[in-house]
């Protein structure tokens, strides 16, 4: 190939397509933006370069760019749509709507921006928006599954749970035995209290996605409410598959005390502390993110070594359930997606959760106010596992387990299991940490 001179616009973009179909990426985008020096409005260099920086993911370049083909051809509905794509990928949905509308206003009836522009009005949560604009899709395309799921999804944002089990069982009836559709579907049903119409198409999905974990919490509450308590027992596993034991102290540690001493005063001292106030579960407290990721501390990276050799001691102890959806041995291992701190003051606790990404999750507790010691039947700043979270239909005399959280105690459990704090009333702080793992790769078939 006979590289262009700078001095020649549609010679390097010539070069620079070239370059793009073989796929070297970087040097196409060298001679767009030396050809998009010399021809700031050539609206074919600005196109050109926004898709080598779209496939780049260099998402702000995209926009930079389709901005400028946009702005010299406001006519041309494509730059709009690019323009938007790169928007939404650079996570600036507003910026990506106004695109969107730009582009509709040229191409009224176009689908794929109706469909995108859909997508985008979910994101911003304008979800009577988005419902509207996915029933015209509806209408448009009747055999498209993905119209129909994506309705349903608002649909169950707006809380009409019967009409998102209509839309969820169309795209089911077009693309059946889809893990994606049936979780919607067992979930519409959930949310509308069908737990019996819920419980097979959870069953369905978990069967096809059994990494998707979430699922197992919502069969535990359709169980409980048809009174089918031994099986919702038996899978939620609060008596065998939650582990309280304690660690070693790491070594250069004469014990547990000196080394949770040393642990608080680095995480009280750590530059990424951040008050969070209400965030997440959290409430009243601070957050140290990703402990063992960013530049982990020699302390923290010993902390790690810890919990792997406490988390594997939990996980032998546990029963290996026949037919249990829950892999308790994974071919590959395991590893831990995160390990974070939270520091609660008065009143601070964890609200009912769980941790859909995760397989187990654990939690370390290092610094505990007397408070936990002393608060007798009020349990204050114990864990309590079981019962139900978010907005998922209550169930009466669930049984829960709660846990005294003594320093040097580490809980390992299935992610699946809601589980709080409950709160302290205490001038002293609480700090604990907690993990999530994931296999290294999932099972294909459940234990046994």
């Amino acid at each position: 190939m006979v590289f262009a001179t700078p001095g020649n616009p549609q010679a390097l973009l010539n070069d620079a397509r070239a370059l793009l179909s073989a796929g070297r990426l970087d040097e196409a985008a060298q001679r767009l933006q030396m050809a998009s020096m010399s021809a700031p409005t050539n609206p074919a260099i600005s196109m050109n370069l926004g898709i080598v920086e779209l496939k780049r993911r260099h998402f702000d370049k995209a926009a930079e760019a389709f901005g400028r083909a946009a702005k010299t051809e406001p006519g041309n509905a494509q730059a709009w749509m690019f323009l938007a794509e790169a928007k939404q990928g650079a996570a600036d949905h507003s910026g990506a709507l106004e695109a969107l509308d730009r582009a509709l206003s040229l191409r009224p009836t176009e689908g794929a921006i109706v469909a995108r522009r859909a997508e985008v009005l979910a994101l911003l949560g304008k979800d009577a928006e988005a419902a509207d604009a996915y029933r015209i899709l509806v209408k448009a395309a009747p055999k498209e599954p993905g119209f129909w799921h994506n309705l349903g999804n608002v649909l169950m944002r707006l809380e009409d749970f019967a009409g998102a089990r209509d839309a969820f069982g169309r795209a089911d009836a077009l693309k059946p035995d889809d893990a994606a559709i049936l979780y919607g579907l067992g979930r519409a049903h959930l949310f509308d209290q069908d737990y019996e119409a819920a419980l097979p198409q959870l069953a369905a999905a978990l069967e096809r996605a059994p990494h998707k974990l979430q699922i197992i919490s919502y069969k535990i509450i359709c169980l409980r409410h048809l009174g089918r308590n031994e099986e919702a027992d038996a899978l939620e596993g609060l008596n065998d598959l939650v582990v309280g034991l304690e660690i070693e102290a790491p070594k250069g540690f004469s014990s547990v005390d000196a080394f949770n001493q040393a642990l608080s005063e680095e995480i009280l001292n750590h530059s990424r502390l951040t008050e969070v106030g209400r965030h997440r579960a959290t409430r009243n407290g601070a957050k140290l993110d990703n402990m063992f990721d960013v530049e982990p501390s020699p302390l923290f990276q010993a902390f790690e070594v810890q919990v792997r050799n406490g988390f594997d001691r939990a996980l032998a102890a546990m029963p290996n359930k026949q037919g249990h959806p829950l892999p308790l041995s994974p071919p590959d291992g395991y590893r831990f997606l995160n390990m974070w701190s939270n520091v609660m003051h008065r009143g601070g606790h964890q609200a009912p959760h769980n941790h859909p990404s995760g397989w187990f999750s654990a939690c370390y507790y290092n610094l505990m106010p007397q408070a936990v010691e002393t608060s007798g039947d009020d349990q204050e700043g114990w864990i309590e596992f079981g019962g139900v979270a978010y907005d998922l239909p209550g169930v009466e005399d669930a049984p829960v387990r709660r846990i005294k959280p003594e320093p040097g105690m580490l809980v390992v459990f299935p992610s699946y299991i809601f589980h709080r704090t409950i709160p302290f009333e205490s001038d002293e702080i609480r700090i604990s940490c907690a993990c999530d793992a994931r296999p290294g790769a999932w099972p294909n078939s459940v234990n046994g």
